[in-house]
């Protein structure tokens, strides 16, 4: 008995089969469940040729149904951390540099407009502005040929045996530029009112001279120069100290090799007392 049942089950599942290979000869395509009673609850899904897989496009690198699905779905985190990145690098490019910290308020009672004004015309003079040319608070610091670049208003014309004197020196057949020639008298008072010192005595106390400019037989300094120094300063902030006799001045520039700066004088304009430069490329140069 047991083997009759047996084979009645293997009969129905040999015909089972035979009618699904006659259904996909014909081209159809049905999902069978076989009988409970066998014991599969498995269906089978006919092996219809499968689509040909679609190729990557080399372009974008990313499968087309990948692709148009995200045209349609929100953008992926990826997205999202790049603009992260962005607005990360936004942030700091707007930090504070060094140089852009705002300086430390001046002490003292503020000048008005009027003085700021005063003051500005005062350091844009040829005597004046080239003490601002250099970073000093010794007089022996300063860089003498900033300031007399230009005659700092004490020049004369020169001499035709000064000329030739310099150009000899000089291995030139011509003047190419203005010719400058200042006394050395001269520059001695003009350097001991405007700073306190002459010029054999900042020599002498290891400031830098101008030797190469120096004609003994003249006993005078002769220069060929243009006015590619000169800079025009504004004040934009001063105080008169507490000792009511100095100024202290900040001052800028927007075009020139020095930006910012703060110079000490004495309230009456006549002569300096000290000249710091805060930002410009003229740091650069003084490392």
């Amino acid at each position: 008995m047991t083997n009759y049942k047996n084979i009645a089950k293997h009969l129905v599942l040999l015909s089972s089969l035979c009618g699904l290979i006659l259904n996909t000869g014909c081209g159809k395509t049905e999902s069978v469940t076989l009988p409970e009673d066998g014991g599969y609850t498995s269906a089978y899904i006919s092996e219809e040729p499968a689509q040909e897989e679609q190729e990557i496009d080399p372009a974008t690198d990313v499968h087309p149904i990948i692709s148009s699905s995200q045209e349609s779905a929100e953008p992926l985190q990826t997205t999202s951390a790049s603009s992260s990145i962005e607005e990360s690098s936004h942030e700091s490019s707007d930090s504070p540099a060094a140089e852009d910290i705002e300086e430390e308020p001046l002490i003292g009672t503020k000048l008005t407009p009027e003085e700021l004004q005063a003051y500005t015309e005062l350091l844009q003079s040829r005597s004046n502005y080239g003490f601002l040319l250099s970073d000093w608070s010794n007089p022996t610091e300063i860089n003498l040929y900033q300031v007399f670049y230009t005659g700092a208003g004490i020049s004369r014309e020169g001499t035709e045996a000064e000329k030739q004197a310099f150009l000899e020196r000089n291995e030139q057949d011509a003047l190419y530029t203005d010719f400058r020639a200042m006394d050395k008298t001269a520059v001695n008072d003009f350097l001991l009112e405007k700073v306190g010192i002459t010029y054999d005595e900042l020599v002498m106390k290891g400031g830098r001279g101008m030797e190469e400019s120096y004609y003994a037989e003249s006993d005078s300094f002769c220069m060929e120069t243009g006015d590619t120094n000169y800079v025009m300063f504004e004040c934009t902030d001063g105080v008169i100290n507490e000792d009511g006799y100095i100024v202290t001045l900040r001052y800028e520039c927007s075009y020139g090799w020095i930006q910012k700066g703060e110079v000490q004088m004495w309230k009456d304009g006549s002569s300096f007392h000290s000249n710091h430069i805060l930002k410009g490329e003229v740091l650069d140069m003084m490392e």
